[in-house]
């Protein structure tokens, strides 16, 4: 049997070939490219991700942080707050302690005062009898 080509078969010609492989050639190097672009834009998606990620990591620490830190100063000021009321509540004291305290010395003051003038009064009448009584003593 006689192998005949198809009719519809082109010609096998060199330049057809040399075609045929420069096309393969560039589709190859078209599909490598294709691949490394896809292999950087999912390595820049992940890294992207991952920045993400670690800023959201970073940010919920300086959350946890700030929350502690605010629960200590609150605390903290509860603290100074009962402190507070017991030096108010001293100074309460302290202001009627006082009050009384000038009250009492008003007060001995006051008879301070009156036995002074008693004490004189008492001495003029006792130098009034002495005088007399030196006079008696003369006569």
């Amino acid at each position: 049997m006689h192998r005949t080509s198809a009719p519809s078969a082109p010609l096998a010609s060199p330049d057809y070939y040399e075609r045929l492989s420069r096309l393969q050639h560039g589709l190859r190097d078209s599909e490598k490219k294709r691949l490394d672009l896809e292999k950087k834009l999912y390595e820049y998606n992940q890294s992207d991700t991952c920045r993400v990620k670690l800023k959201y990591v970073k940010l919920k620490r300086y959350l946890k942080e700030i929350c502690e830190s605010e629960k200590k100063a609150h605390i903290r000021n509860q603290e100074y707050l009962k402190q507070f009321e017991c030096v108010q509540t001293h100074v309460g004291h302290f202001t009627t302690n006082t009050e009384k305290l000038q009250e009492l010395k008003i007060e001995y003051e006051t008879q301070i005062k009156k036995m002074q003038l008693l004490s004189k009064d008492s001495r003029g009448i006792k130098h009034e009898q002495k005088d007399e009584d030196r006079e008696k003593v003369k006569k």
